[in-house]
């Protein structure tokens, strides 16, 4: 029964993480009535007095993490078929069960640190059909890369837009953790923001901390692949100064737009083995860049730029990604225009590219592709992955780089296997959680599993028998307590400090020349001494 149970739940977590990736281009806006979208949602406390919501600010007297307000009993159809394969699996019927969650309105702040609110969506592993005690936290990053608030994961889990990453999010659920999904671009859909995507997703861990009353010692780590990476890097560099009380234990981040600048080269050249199904990207990161950094490129583009730019400007990535194949930077941008060379754009770029905060502290799983071009997975630079990976062994994180071949939305179902794992204890997050990662994991930067044993101190004991008297005499660290025992009883029955590196006792002999035996304490370390 076991074994039935066991692989029925493999199967149905196997079957749902083949297509984890698959659907990245397919998303696109869901469609519901107007009042459901985050932006007519009072709970997410958008100013809609004016023309254009505006999302609400968080007074100057709240702090990062703090949660503003909570709803619960929120339903997630997009889970309810792969949790009922899970309840069915664990005997209960199969139409039985359905899963509610927590959504945390907490304070963060965007890419320029002005304060901001964000949701984030909290599933317990103690409310599945088999309850299981929560082992920590961990941040799933959606690879949503969105510019309207329909691709928020908050919105898209409760209306079935989120399909492609249920199964991650089961199988975290599943092998024990508390899953927190944090609309990590913040209410102003800034994709591609770095710091304010890491800033929110460690945020958000702390907003789920407090809400379930759990320690700053609970364990937390972050996966994310493709736009979900940019989150899970800039946590990984901005933990250490931002919030270093988290007990971040790992990142695993799977497609990596670790340089914006190369990126933007890549799937702008013909180079790129599958730049029709990415070109646009590069428009949709030009508007939400500018809004995240309060820049307006419109004089830079072109009228069919502008075009573009207001197409993309309310979409999500599966809307726009292919929709402009066979089109170039330069079709954007008015004659003469050296886009990648403004001086605004630059410092953006500059700012962006990833590796250049504080060094990580905690292990790091990377994985990237590289197609039959030779450069990347055809929107990611491999070898920029590559370098970032290595720039953070050379500062000794401990750091495993795969790179598998093939283009992006393929390696992705791959990374999630090993980041997540099929099964229960199968992927980088069990290790971390379990401690049982070594340095064999990890294809650079030795990693020390916990605190090295202490040497154990210096000591030699010498008996003597002196007539009545049985001789113990210490040698022994300079300051070292030295208490002796017969074996078998709990009196002492002598005791001295080694003041000067060795200490000399007597204990009076009562046993004549039958064996007494001594147990010899130095410090918190037993010795056994036998005498006649």
């Amino acid at each position: 029964m076991w074994c039935m149970s066991r692989l029925t739940r493999w199967a149905a977590s196997a079957a749902a993480t083949a297509v984890v990736l698959a659907p990245a281009l397919s998303g696109g806006a869901a469609h519901a009535a107007a009042s459901s979208y985050p932006s007519g949602d009072p709970f997410y406390r958008y100013d809609t007095t004016g023309a254009t919501p505006t999302p609400y600010v968080p007074d100057a007297g709240t702090t990062p993490g703090q949660v503003l307000d909570t709803r619960d009993h929120v339903t997630l159809p997009v889970m309810a078929d792969l949790l009922k394969a899970l309840a069915y699996s664990h005997g209960a019927a199969l139409d039985s069960f359905s899963i509610d969650a927590t959504q945390l309105l907490y304070r963060t702040q965007d890419e320029l640190g002005h304060p901001s609110a964000t949701v984030t969506t909290v599933l317990r592993p103690e409310d599945l059909p088999k309850p299981v005690t929560s082992r920590g936290v961990v941040a799933y990053l959606s690879y949503y890369d969105g510019l309207s608030d329909t691709c928020d994961p908050s919105y898209t889990l409760q209306n079935g837009k989120l399909d492609g990453e249920k199964a991650a999010i089961s199988q975290l659920l599943e092998s024990g953790y508390t899953v927190t999904i944090p609309d990590f671009e913040g209410e102003g859909l800034d994709w591609a923001a770095g710091h304010e995507a890491g800033w929110s997703t460690l945020d958000a861990l702390r907003a789920t901390e407090k809400s379930l009353s759990l320690p700053t010692s609970t364990k937390v780590a972050t996966v994310g692949y493709s736009g979900g990476s940019i989150a899970g890097e800039w946590v990984a560099e901005l933990q250490p100064t931002y919030a270093p009380e988290l007990n971040l234990v790992g990142t695993a981040i799977g497609g990596v737009p670790a340089n914006l600048r190369h990126l933007v080269n890549y799937v702008n050249s013909d180079a790129d083995a599958d730049r029709d199904s990415w070109f646009g990207v590069i428009p949709a990161a030009t508007v939400s860049l500018g809004r995240a950094t309060d820049q307006d490129f419109s004089s830079l583009l072109s009228a069919y730029g502008d075009q573009v730019a207001t197409d993309v400007s309310t979409k999500c990535i599966g809307d726009f990604a292919n929709k402009y194949s066979g089109k170039h930077l330069s079709d954007l941008v008015n004659t003469g225009v050296d886009f990648m060379a403004d001086s605004r754009v630059a410092a953006i770029l500059d700012r962006l590219t990833m590796g250049k905060g504080a060094t990580p502290t905690a292990p790091m799983f990377m994985m990237n592709g590289r197609s039959s071009d030779g450069i990347g997975d055809g929107v990611m630079v491999a070898d920029d992955v590559k370098a970032l990976a290595a720039n953070y062994c050379s500062r000794n994180v401990a750091v495993q780089y795969d790179e598998q071949s093939g283009l992006h939305g393929a390696v992705g179902q791959t990374f999630m296997v090993k980041a997540i794992g099929l099964v229960p204890g199968g992927g980088f997050i069990d290790k971390w959680f379990n401690g049982t990662d070594t340095p064999a994991d990890y294809n650079c930067a030795p990693r020390v599993i916990g605190d090295p044993a202490p040497p154990l101190p210096k000591v030699t004991i010498r008996a003597l028998s002196r007539g009545h008297h049985d001789i113990v005499i210490v040698t022994a660290p300079r300051g070292a307590t030295v208490k002796i025992f017969v074996a078998g009883h709990k009196k002492v029955v002598a005791r001295a400090v080694a003041k000067k590196g060795h200490a000399r006792l007597s204990i009076a002999d009562h046993n004549g020349k039958r064996v007494t035996h001594y147990r010899v304490l130095v410090g918190g370390t037993t010795y056994r001494v036998a005498m006649r």
